[in-house]
């Protein structure tokens, strides 16, 4: 599509990703809200792991959507043929962001 010149086939593809990927995460997330200490209860028998581990789930659950933009706009870059873009957006989320942030959270 993208060698061809049919940008119009990447956005459709790209919009029904991002549709499939929001509807399967809607309802990990709603799961993540409501039910986190039976979620983490199969994983573990620990009260205050389970308790922890729900608290995350819940905190977790707001962000779940934003996972489902990264990996479809990147997937979408890499089969355009600009993987470089790609890369620089993996180095800063795991490289740099975290570096800037645990630095304030240590210091600030």
């Amino acid at each position: 599509n993208n060698g061809a010149g049919f940008y119009e086939r990447i956005e459709e593809t790209v919009r029904i990703t991002l549709r499939y990927g929001f509807t399967l995460v809607s309802i990990g997330a709603v799961l993540m809200l409501f039910i986190p200490a039976e979620l983490m209860s199969l994983f573990s028998d620990n009260a205050e792991v389970i308790s922890t581990g729900a608290t995350f789930l819940r905190y977790s659950a707001f962000t779940l959507g934003s996972y489902v933009i990264l990996v479809v706009k990147i997937s979408m870059l890499q089969g355009m043929k600009r993987p470089n873009f790609a890369f620089l957006i993996g180095a800063s989320r795991q490289i740099v962001a975290p570096v800037i942030v645990f630095h304030l959270l240590i210091n600030v």
